[in-house]
């Protein structure tokens, strides 16, 4: 990140879709979230609230977008929704399940999931890519938040090329990163330092204790 940013990024996955997306290439498409969630929602608003946001940034993606309009209204903070802080495209491969893409794409599939950092579906992108365009993206929004605290909600391919950086470990490892529907996580920048101060919280739960914002 940028030396000159100092603000707190909280980051929140977005909540679980229905069972039949979870062995697809997800990436863009943009299926609902699964029906009943409406009370962990409001939970997850009121745990976000709590932290007093300046600002709400949002993927345009619905399954993101919904929720994030509820924190938004919750908190009473201002709502920035970015095309640019999309989930990974996955090109002609979006929507389709992996072994389905395994059986069919060849050479074209190995590839990918040997070296899924640099290689890029057909008509895609790399996961090299969507690190460059979000670190973009999201040093233009903290620079209008100096010193205060603010709310990406989204998805896990964002969200983990983030705290890769902020980490400053290879894009590599993030496939390590557990991150669950609704967890939330948060970095505090500061200057040339960046420090992880919470990881994979289940934001339905409230707040941890002593949470340094």
């Amino acid at each position: 990140m940028a030396k000159d940013i100092h603000a707190t990024l909280f980051l929140l996955r977005r909540g679980p879709v229905a069972a039949k997306w979870d062995r697809t290439a997800l990436g863009q498409s943009d299926p609902p979230l699964q029906r009943g969630l409406a009370s962990d929602e409001s939970d997850v608003a009121t745990t976000i609230a709590a932290l007093e946001p300046a600002r709400i940034i949002s993927s345009d993606l619905r399954r993101a977008r919904l929720t994030a309009e509820r924190i938004s209204e919750y908190a009473g903070s201002s709502l920035a929704v970015r095309r640019d802080l999309r989930e990974q495209r996955f090109g002609t491969w979006q929507g389709r399940a992996w072994p389905e893409i395994v059986a069919n794409e060849g050479d074209a599939a190995v590839r990918f999931l040997h070296d899924f950092c640099r290689s890029e579906p057909p008509r895609g992108e790399s996961l090299q890519a969507v690190s460059r365009r979000v670190l973009k993206g999201m040093q233009a929004e903290l620079r209008r938040q100096q010193r205060e605290v603010v709310c990406y909600v989204g998805h896990a391919g964002p969200i983990r090329c983030l705290v890769a950086h902020a980490l400053r470990v290879g894009l590599e490892q993030v496939q390590r990163m557990q991150l669950d529907p609704f967890g939330l996580c948060a970095i505090r920048y500061q200057g040339d330092a960046s420090v992880l101060t919470l990881w994979n919280h289940p934001a339905a739960g409230g707040l941890p204790g002593g949470l340094p914002c």
